[in-house]
C-alpha cells in the first residue's frame, strides 16, 4: 500500500499514532503521502513498521507502479 493509499482509508487518529511511532511528523508524513514529498530509506522501513506492514517499502519509496 502507498502512503496515499493508507492516508486515505485510515482516520485521523491513526495518521498520528503511525507517524509519531515511525519518529516523523503528521505534517511531514501528510506531505509524503499526499504530495509525493521525499523519503529517506530508513523512514520509509519506521513507516512500514509503524504501519504494521500496510504501507509497503515500495510503495513508500516507489509510489505505485504499473503493472507490464
Amino acid at each position: 500500500m502507498t502512503p496515499k493509499a493508507y492516508w486515505e482509508s485510515h482516520d485521523p487518529a491513526q495518521r498520528e499514532a503511525v507517524a509519531a511511532t515511525a519518529g516523523t511528523t503528521l505534517a511531514n508524513f501528510r506531505h509524503i503521502a499526499l504530495y509525493n514529498g521525499s523519503c529517506s530509506p530508513a523512514l520509509a522501513r519506521r513507516l512500514v513498521q509503524a504501519s504494521h506492514g500496510a504501507m509497503t517499502l515500495e510503495g513508500i519509496l516507489f509510489g505505485e507502479t504499473k503493472a507490464a
